[in-house]
């Protein structure tokens, strides 16, 4: 096994052992946690990619993205929901240490940004990606 192989596969269950904490706490996004699991294991090894194509509950959001670079309507607001709710809580419980709301404020925004930003139906004029 390689050393790539290796480094891809431990960043994708790094990647969705984060996604999967990120259902649970507000301050932890779990979409693009999930979509870089999904990339690693595309890259690494197609029995996980498969397996997590395969979950119930992130199959759908990886296959959506791998063929058509789309997030639903509903994963929008659910992540962007939940980064708002990320950033009231840094502002609240961190009121005290500005550096670290000034520090965590710009990743928020781009994370908003990018995912508000992705279209949430496939262009029919543009060519699709096939697993």
């Amino acid at each position: 096994m390689s050393i790539k192989r290796v480094f891809l596969i431990t960043v994708g269950f790094i990647s969705l052992a984060l996604g999967i904490v990120g259902i649970f706490l507000p301050v932890m996004p779990t979409t693009p946690f999930v979509l870089l699991a999904g990339f690693c294991f595309s890259k690494s090894s197609k029995t996980f990619h498969a397996r997590l194509l395969a979950n119930p509950y992130f199959g759908k959001l990886i296959r959506d993205w791998e063929q058509h670079q789309i997030l639903s309507k509903r994963t929008k607001i659910i992540s962007t929901g939940m980064i708002a709710i990320s950033g009231a809580s840094i502002g609240y419980f961190f009121s005290d240490k500005l550096w670290l709301q000034l520090l965590c404020l710009p990743f928020l925004i781009f994370a908003a940004i990018f995912i508000l930003t992705r279209p949430s139906t496939p262009s029919p004029n543009r060519n699709e990606k096939r697993l």
